[in-house]
């Protein structure tokens, strides 16, 4: 599970399809487009990817969400860290 902090979850993700840093930015911009979304960091090269989520959110269904709507490097999507 994520972890709160105050008012916001840090959510950590391995993203299997985010290969490169044009992955990358479509998973930025895919994630920009969830209200409340912030500080996303992604790495292409072990990829990783971390945001801050408003504690309300279902972050699974979001992801769930994004990936169906054809988002490819978010397709495969698993929860990590602590």
């Amino acid at each position: 599970k994520p972890k709160g902090d105050g008012n916001l979850q840090t959510v950590s993700l391995k993203l299997p399809n985010m290969t490169w840093g044009g992955c990358a930015r479509s998973v930025k911009n895919a994630l920009n487009g969830v209200n409340g979304v912030v500080q996303i960091e992604t790495n292409p090269t072990d990829n990783s990817c971390v945001f801050k989520a408003p504690s309300g959110l279902n972050v699974e269904k979001t992801l769930n969400e994004i990936a169906e709507a054809g988002n490819k490097h978010i397709q495969g999507w698993e929860l990590s860290g602590k």
